[in-house]
């Protein structure tokens, strides 16, 4: 089975750099500005299972239109079953913490190493 990613970051020299990571491990990547750009934000209702979902998100949380942690909760209330959740940001508030820890969700602060990302991704695939 090859992992499906999805990338969502403003920064194109970010989302560049987690791409490339992302490729090194083989998975199959969507990469997306925002994540009002990618139709799993815009549906009304999850289609976990089908062509749309992914296996793996990446994201910031800081960006433009919706921000990472309104996109997560906003999948989560459309029934979405995406597990493998990595927030990659350098603005995070105590209370966005506290959320991340309490949805199991894997966090990693900016500037971020390459072995980390691996080593988070290397955790998702066990699960596979």
């Amino acid at each position: 089975m090859r992992i499906r990613v999805l990338i969502f970051d403003d920064d194109d020299a970010i989302r560049d750099l987690l791409k490339a990571v992302v490729k090194i491990k083989g998975y199959e990547i969507f990469d997306y500005r925002n994540p009002s750009e990618c139709s799993i934000s815009t549906n009304e209702k999850c289609n976990c299972g089908q062509s749309q979902c992914t296996d793996v998100i990446m994201t910031d949380i800081e960006m433009p239109i919706v921000n990472g942690i309104e996109f997560i909760n906003d999948l989560s209330s459309k029934g979405c079953k995406v597990n493998n959740i990595l927030i990659i940001s350098g603005q995070v508030e105590p209370q966005t913490m506290d959320d991340v820890k309490n949805k199991n969700i894997r966090f990693i602060k900016k500037p971020f190493a390459i072995r980390d990302i691996l080593s988070v991704l290397e955790e998702f695939e066990k699960k596979y």
